[in-house]
């Protein structure tokens, strides 16, 4: 299955001043010199202090605040969960502020129109339309024009949408529960827009990748100790994308011990996760590498591979009451740099 669209983390499509140095690492053996910029979606501190950092991969450094800078100092809102990027357009999503925001940009910055919803998380594009997740509990995928920038059509799945990919003829939501439970991956015919296919996979399946044989891999963070019937250890699925079938599971870790994000390298036969008792592992798509030693030590919020280097990037975790670091390892998990971007960043869109 040819993957077109995934969708993006965290966007920001201007060049602007640098503010911020670079930290170099003189203990890692430095490979392909970067030609990506990273956008990173920075959460914040509640309720409204998020904001979208520019990172110049190549080593020229970091600009923060390109939402608020372009619109006369206003903040995009609190909880960015999420930026995305088509054609001209960039995408903003605030979680924040009582509720949430779809801000949709130029290629300045500057807002050109905000879409209200209850629980915006990600968006996915194909064509003149976007699709957006949203949803604390009972979820729904939005269509939107991108020419007109309104709401053209909506669709039910499950409980609390988080990542969605999006392919030549469908899109792949997973429903990880929200505020509830679930523990679904919702098919959506592109075509008709309606939910043809419905999969039971792990508790709380939160990202999907699409590996070099055409399968789709889940992400199932498992359930806490909180939860009813808890806990359950973490478990990556993959899935056979033309029958929509379960292929492979595997525990990735300890009982109560959640993952998240995942990334996927340009070779698209190991996958990156971080568990939440530390550490980024490495997956290799054939199992042989099943439950490893962490090839990075250290507690993260978020995870990306550049696409130029095949380096790994992290987002560390913080009180958010200052701002984040954002780091970048070689594949091996060396480290070659840091860099210091907003309040609670959580993940980057790379291009």
């Amino acid at each position: 299955m040819k993957k077109t669209i995934i969708a993006a983390v965290s966007l920001g499509l201007l060049m602007t001043a640098c503010k911020k140095e670079v930290e170099q690492s003189d203990l890692c053996e430095v490979g392909p010199v970067s030609t990506s910029v990273a956008y990173v979606s920075n959460e914040g501190a509640w309720p409204s202090s998020g904001s979208v950092s520019r990172v110049d991969l190549s080593n020229v450094g970091v600009t923060e605040f390109l939402y608020k800078d372009a619109n006369q100092d206003v903040s995009p809102g609190g909880g960015i969960q999420s930026v995305a990027q088509n054609s001209s357009n960039g995408y903003v999503i605030s979680t924040g502020d009582g509720g949430g925001n779809l801000h949709i940009v130029d290629s300045n910055y500057t807002n050109k129109a905000s879409l209200s919803f209850s629980y915006p998380r990600y968006i996915g594009f194909n064509g003149n339309s976007a699709y957006l997740t949203n949803g604390k509990y009972a979820g729904t995928v939005y269509k939107i024009s991108t020419t007109s920038n309104t709401v053209s059509d909506s669709v039910s799945v499950g409980n609390g949408p988080e990542n969605l990919l999006i392919t030549d003829d469908e899109i792949i939501v997973a429903n990880s529960g929200g505020w509830g439970l679930d523990s679904s991956i919702s098919f959506i015919n592109l075509g008709t827009f309606k939910v043809d296919t419905t999969i039971s996979v792990g508790h709380k399946p939160n990202d999907l990748v699409e590996d070099k044989n055409g399968n789709i891999w889940v992400s199932c963070s498992g359930l806490s100790q909180w939860d009813a019937n808890g806990p359950t250890a973490p478990m990556l699925y993959e899935i056979n994308s033309t029958t929509k079938s379960v292929v492979n599971s595997y525990t990735v870790g300890k009982i109560d011990e959640s993952i998240s994000r995942i990334a996927i390298n340009n070779s698209k036969d190991v996958i990156y996760y971080y568990g939440a008792s530390g550490g980024v592992f490495a997956f290799n798509i054939d199992g042989s590498s099943l439950n490893s030693s962490a090839i990075i030590n250290g507690d993260f919020y978020g995870i990306e591979v550049d696409p130029s280097t095949d380096n790994i990037l992290t987002f560390g975790k913080t009180e958010f009451t200052a701002d984040s670091e954002m780091s970048v390892y070689s594949s091996s998990g060396c480290h070659i740099k840091s860099y210091s971007v907003g309040i609670g960043a959580n993940g980057a869109f790379i291009k």
